[in-house]
């Protein structure tokens, strides 16, 4: 339950919702898991796009003197059309609980990892634009099961991450 008002608290403020409009407190049931999926299409679509895209002409632009570097953009790009794998960062994600909270009537994205030992401490992991949870992936077990890592159980919290409205907006449970 501590968890579900967290991320909901947190989740009612990025959503610009005050808490008032919340009828009762939320319930667990008010969670909706989630799995990540990303249909093909709109993978290969992005990734045509990318390699499609006309670069801007570089002839007298000196690095990021006005604005982002074009050749970093350009090797950016490269690397979402050719050799990125969303396959590997969707298993990443969908490594942990995902579930959709609607909280003003905007859906919103939560990954809940429970800590090691009962009655931890809730840890809550946001982010800004134009980042997403993706970006906690590497932290949120050693936060919540220390003792794999060295340290001991009773150092662990219960991570809760909330995505920012929009984020991931289309990538799970297609129907």
């Amino acid at each position: 339950m501590r968890y579900l008002t967290l991320a909901l608290v947190a989740a009612c403020n990025m959503a610009q919702t005050p808490l008032s409009a919340l009828a009762a407190p939320p319930k667990m049931d008010g969670l909706t898991p989630l799995t990540i999926e990303v249909r093909q299409k709109t993978l290969d679509r992005i990734k045509k796009q990318v390699a499609e895209h006309r670069w801007l002409e570089t002839k007298g632009v000196e690095g990021w003197k006005h604005g982002v570097d074009q050749a970093w953009l350009r090797k950016l790009g490269e690397r979402w059309a050719e050799d990125y794998d969303w396959r590997k960062a969707e298993k990443r994600l969908n490594a942990f609980k995902n579930y959709h909270a609607t909280v003003g009537g905007k859906k919103l994205h939560v990954v809940i990892e429970p800590g090691s030992v009962k009655n931890l401490t809730p840890l809550l992991l946001l982010h800004g634009w134009p980042y997403s949870s993706y970006s906690f992936v590497d932290v949120i077990v050693p936060l919540a099961h220390p003792e794999k890592h060295g340290s001991k159980a009773e150092d662990a919290f219960d991570v809760i991450v909330v995505d920012n409205p929009g984020s991931l907006r289309r990538c799970g449970n297609r129907g």
